[in-house]
């Protein structure tokens, strides 16, 4: 049998809860010594641990880097297959709800932070963050999943590609 690499992902989640006028989102400011996204602002979420579904480690993150507890209707709301150009990427499974309840919080990965959708460019943010986010805010339940693949170019470049369902 012919001995093939096969392209492996980790899975992620990420979780945007948006107040109930859509002008707050709540993001996470990633603690110091964090490994990734240190003193950035982030949606919450994190890795998919072996044997949990999707959904499950949504709401797990949820309830250790935002203390959220509270039943949520999380609804996918897209994909994103991340490429390091090597045969491992991630794919990061995007969720986004309402909540009614002015959650802040403060963990080992950071502190939550309801941010005005109309501020948010000034803020330390995940440079993806830029591009994805007014996408999500629009996504609605009905929709077609939003469907993005971050790959590096051949001249180290990021580049990011949303995909449509039709064309």
């Amino acid at each position: 049998m012919e001995n093939i690499n096969r392209y492996k992902v980790i899975p992620r989640t990420l979780v945007f809860l948006f107040d109930k006028d859509k002008k707050k989102v709540l993001l996470i400011n990633g603690s110091s010594n964090k490994k990734n996204f240190a003193n950035q602002y982030n949606g919450i979420g994190g890795h998919i641990e072996s044997g949990e579904g999707i959904l499950f480690a949504a709401k797990r993150e949820l309830s250790e880097e935002a203390g959220i507890e509270d039943p949520i209707a999380l609804m996918l709301c897209g994909v994103m297959m991340i490429s390091k150009g090597d045969d491992v990427g991630i794919s990061v499974y995007i969720f986004k709800s309402t909540l009614e309840k002015n959650y802040v919080w403060s963990s080992s990965e950071g502190s939550t932070e309801w941010v005005l959708l109309s501020e948010i460019n000034k803020l330390p943010i995940v440079e993806d963050l830029k591009i994805i986010l007014p996408k999500i805010i629009e996504w609605e339940l009905g929709h077609d999943l939003i469907i993005v693949n971050k790959n590096i170019t051949k001249t180290g470049e990021e580049e990011i590609i949303f995909e449509d369902f039709i064309k």
